[in-house]
């Protein structure tokens, strides 16, 4: 009884890291189609939303290795806690500030959170898991990821486009 209750907390983890997956992609996919958006209510050129999409990842790129790294002191959990709850905090208040600047500030504390838990993930699969069950579990949290690119690419538009309510407060997911 005992194993299958660590079998389903497992699960419940993997799960989690699903949703984790998925929120850590879906605000910097919900970009691209609303690019016109953005250039038009900030008065930017479609250079600088590029940067606005570049300059997360390399973020990720800079700070993968250290966040990894820094994740043995306070544990993987705490640490993808922590990195979870950054990454919430900048996606929220990206959304509510208007300008531009903001924008890219609140982007980028998304992205800290987003490389705090991005390499914690497999962590915490190897932490619950046998060895044996690591790889499925891996490929299931690893959905979320992908799910979350063509969840955002494909209703973010129709979502803007359709509620005026939602164009007028959140035009950036």
């Amino acid at each position: 009884m005992s194993e299958n209750k660590g079998l389903i907390r497992a699960w419940i983890t993997v799960a989690c890291a699903w949703l984790l997956g998925f929120a850590m992609c879906a605000p910097m996919l919900c970009i691209p189609p609303i690019v016109h958006i953005i250039t038009a209510r900030l008065f930017e050129n479609n250079a600088a939303v590029g940067l606005l999409f570049a300059v997360p990842v390399t973020m990720l790129i800079a700070l993968a290795i250290p966040s990894g790294s820094v994740a043995g002191r306070p544990g993987t959990k705490k640490a993808a806690g922590i990195g979870a709850a950054v990454m919430a905090a900048g996606s929220l208040f990206r959304g509510i500030f208007r300008s531009f600047n903001k924008l890219m500030i609140f982007t980028l504390i998304h992205r800290i959170g987003f490389s705090m838990v991005y390499p914690n993930l497999p962590k915490l699969v190897g932490l619950w898991f046998p060895r044996e069950k690591v790889g499925p579990a891996t490929g299931v949290y690893s959905t979320g990821i992908t799910t979350a690119g063509a969840v955002a690419l494909v209703i973010t538009l129709p979502l803007v486009s359709r509620h005026r309510s939602v164009q007028s407060f959140v035009f950036i997911g």
